[in-house]
């Protein structure tokens, strides 16, 4: 798909131009992708700049999907509030309703009381289970891109490797387990093979247009699909690396971004509930006491996190989103009604946030999309 551009010139003009800049000022962020859509304001832009691999020199594209990592999170909890939607998830039942015995088993051994933690704390991140991906027992394991990891083993590692991080709603701290667990329970609740099968259905893929959107390993690449982007970490790509590091809830998904963005889109057009007050559902949380560990090189702040999106100002607007490790964001802007999906397509860059800042300023403006 060549570049898509639907609106303002001036507009679109900027946004190219800070694409570009951004691109410039960090040398090795391979390349970025940038989808925006603000129907109020009939305007669209899809723009990329850079290459899909710096060893081919292969030019990215709008058509290139990425892993999308934590950005699963929120398709995840979109999914558990379907099923509460549909009566058959209760989002205060204690999570030993819906875990499989060998789950349940091992979290009790460490130390978990799985009446007292709820469905609500998972989507919230205030269960206070520790995070498996918080260890060095993990990340040794990680680096070297080989190890097949299932969901009970990232589990077990989350018992054996730390602590919890304290009683179910008094801390907020951001956990992968959390998450894998959640796709645990959308697969027993479901029934389905997979976490990303039961998502497709629930979620309404085939009705919303998205068609560019996988479960890496249980699902197969969707047909006339270009080869992932590579993204980056110190340099090296990943794009070789066994995906069970990051599969099985806390991450998982491979999207183009266009697809990032309607799914995001709908969640706040109405396209994905079946009763409109759910979105308001997903934006509460648990009014932890506190933050635990720094995680991901930021404190831990109680309610900025509701279920499966971040609540943040950037740009002077208030915004809805969720990153991916790997240089993936998804933001819904409720003041414009304008949806942003992005990858710079390298971990721990500041390249991003740094665009998205850019561009939220830039449409927040009178001459913008106000």
């Amino acid at each position: 798909m060549k570049d898509a551009v639907i609106g303002n010139a001036e507009l679109t003009q900027d946004l190219t131009g800070f694409m570009q800049q951004v691109l410039n000022d960090n040398p090795a962020v391979p390349g970025i992708v940038m989808e925006i859509d603000a129907p109020a304001a009939s305007f669209c832009f899809s723009h990329a700049v850079g290459v899909a691999n710096k060893a081919t020199g292969t030019p990215l594209s709008c058509d290139h999907p990425a892993r999308v990592a934590s950005n699963t999170k929120t398709y995840v909890a979109a999914a558990i509030l379907r099923l509460w939607e549909d009566g058959k998830l209760d989002l205060d039942a204690p999570i030993k309703r819906y875990l499989p015995p060998d789950h349940i088993a091992t979290l009790e051994q460490g130390g978990y009381d799985l009446e007292a933690i709820k469905v609500r704390h998972l989507l919230t991140h205030t269960s206070g289970l520790f995070d498996y991906s918080d260890s060095d027992a993990f990340n040794e394991k990680v680096l070297p891109g080989t190890h097949c990891w299932t969901r009970f083993e990232q589990l077990q590692g989350a018992v054996a490797w730390g602590q919890p991080y304290g009683p179910p709603g008094e801390v907020f701290r951001y956990t992968d387990t959390g998450f894998n667990e959640l796709a645990e329970i959308i697969e027993q609740v479901s029934g389905a093979s997979s976490y990303g099968t039961a998502i497709r259905d629930l979620v309404g893929f085939e009705k919303l247009g998205i068609h560019k959107t996988w479960l890496e390993d249980f699902e197969p690449q969707p047909a006339n699909t270009l080869e992932r982007a590579h993204q980056y970490l110190d340099g090296a790509s990943n794009f070789d690396h066994d995906p069970s590091e990051d599969l099985h809830g806390g991450g998982g998904l491979v999207a183009t971004m266009a697809d990032l963005l309607l799914f995001h889109q709908a969640l706040f057009a109405g396209g994905v509930y079946s009763r409109p007050e759910t979105v308001q559902v997903m934006l509460s949380t648990v009014p932890s006491k506190r933050g635990g560990p720094i995680a991901y090189g930021r404190e831990q702040t109680p309610g900025e996190y509701r279920m499966g999106l971040f609540v943040y100002e950037i740009g002077g607007a208030l915004c809805y989103l969720h990153g991916g490790f790997f240089g993936t964001e998804a933001v819904y802007i409720p003041s414009l009604r304008t949806t942003i999906a992005l990858t710079v397509n390298m971990a721990e860059s500041r390249a991003g946030a740094r665009l998205l800042d850019l561009v939220v300023r830039r449409l927040n403006t009178e001459d913008g999309l106000k």
